[in-house]
């Protein structure tokens, strides 16, 4: 474990090959395969092939809030146009909520919570001291998302939501939506109608 969010299983040997223990009380994303649907935790996954593409098994646990700071499109995280803002990685919990208290460049807390439930995900922010992009992964193509009880705009590919000041992006191949907000002083509210 690397953390309470990642699970990372080294491969062994020149197989390329080995058997992946997933930790139970949680479900896990496969890093490599985020758009298909969490596996159970409890169960092995016998012979996981990581020989093609130079990768190590690694998974991400069903909950996890993970914040991050993209300045390329090296980690496929985000681009060029990130830097300057948060990436905010949510693998939104089955139902109930998850917390992560983010300790900011100048000492302040900024408490991330997502709660779900089987008609949406709602992501609370207490400030956004910078912009903020958020990458949910999702199960399927959110119907609507809003900050607050505005609409944000739906835009038609990366390069818009790069230049859009706010707005979303579904993205089929990473079974994400990035959501792109504004700073803010106080509390940010995002909600994602599935």
């Amino acid at each position: 474990m690397l953390g309470d969010a990642f699970l990372v299983a080294p491969i062994l040997d020149a197989t390329g090959k080995r058997d992946v223990a997933l930790p139970s009380g949680a479900r896990w994303l496969d890093w490599w395969a985020p758009s298909q649907p969490a596996r159970d935790g409890g169960t092995v996954l016998t012979s996981y092939d990581a020989s093609q593409g130079w990768h190590i098994p690694i998974f991400l646990r069903q909950g996890a809030i993970v914040p991050m700071n993209v300045s390329d499109d090296v980690t496929g995280m985000g681009t060029s146009a990130s830097a300057g803002h948060w990436t905010v990685l949510v693998v939104p919990p089955a139902s109930g909520q998850s917390d992560f208290a983010l300790h900011e460049d100048d000492d302040s807390l900024t408490d991330i919570t997502v709660s779900a439930s089987a008609a949406s995900v709602e992501v609370s922010l207490s400030k956004a001291s910078k912009p903020t992009i958020l990458r949910v992964q999702l199960e399927q193509a959110p119907a609507s998302i809003a900050q607050g009880t505005t609409a944000l705009p739906r835009q038609a590919d990366r390069a818009q939501l790069d230049a859009a000041a706010t707005g979303w992006l579904w993205d089929k191949a990473a079974g994400a939506a990035w959501v792109k907000l504004p700073a803010a002083s106080g509390a940010v509210g995002v909600q994602i109608v599935l």
